[in-house]
């Protein structure tokens, strides 16, 4: 695993080829809820660690008791992890915990999991818009950063009226927009007209 300080552009610069290592794609990443992490931080087997931005500003998102290394350290400095625990990883948007959980699986360490919010939040938000609306319909369109298969199927079920898994082109989004409006607009005219 290669990281750059400067990131994306820092690469580009050097012009360092990408490689993906098969190994390392295989190797299954379990998704821990809020509320499971809390019940196995309770055992003091288990470390929490999380792997944000080095720029992130530390303030009241850091759960209490967690190490911060920023995941463009983490080669340099796994070796100071507790390689007697089971590792939790967290980030700002579950973008970077994955594949900090996948390179410290390669390097032996045992990695309970990464924590994720559940896709029961915006169903359960959603449900409860519709309630509180008294049956009335606003659009809404669901976007998700790490999305899981049935994703869209629980969204649309909740009464959600499309669903954008990032990252997605701005044609898809103007096309999704574009259904969204247009069939608010035809509910809207069938019901005046009605």
């Amino acid at each position: 695993m290669y990281t750059f300080i400067g990131g994306i552009p820092e690469w580009r610069r050097f012009n360092y080829p990408m490689t993906v290592d098969p190994a390392c794609q295989r190797i299954p990443v379990t998704r821990l809820e809020p509320r499971r992490v809390q019940e196995l931080l309770r055992d003091p087997a288990y470390f929490l660690f999380d792997v944000r931005p080095k720029d992130f500003q530390r303030d009241a998102s850091f759960i209490a008791g967690a190490r911060h290394c920023p995941l463009v350290h983490l080669g340099e400095r796994y070796p100071t992890l507790p390689a007697d625990h089971n590792i939790i990883i967290t980030d700002w948007a579950m973008k970077q915990s994955p594949a900090a959980a996948k390179f410290l699986t390669l390097k032996g360490y045992k990695v309970a999991g990464v924590l994720t919010l559940p896709a029961a939040v915006p169903v359960e938000l959603a449900r409860a818009l519709f309630t509180r609306l008294g049956g009335g319909h606003v659009p809404i369109v669901a976007m998700t950063a790490h999305a899981m298969d049935e994703d869209p199927d629980r969204c649309l079920a909740a009464g959600m009226d499309g669903y954008l898994s990032k990252p997605f082109r701005y044609d898809q989004l103007a096309r999704m927009l574009g259904a969204v409006v247009g069939a608010a607009e035809q509910r809207w005219t069938t019901g005046a007209a009605g």
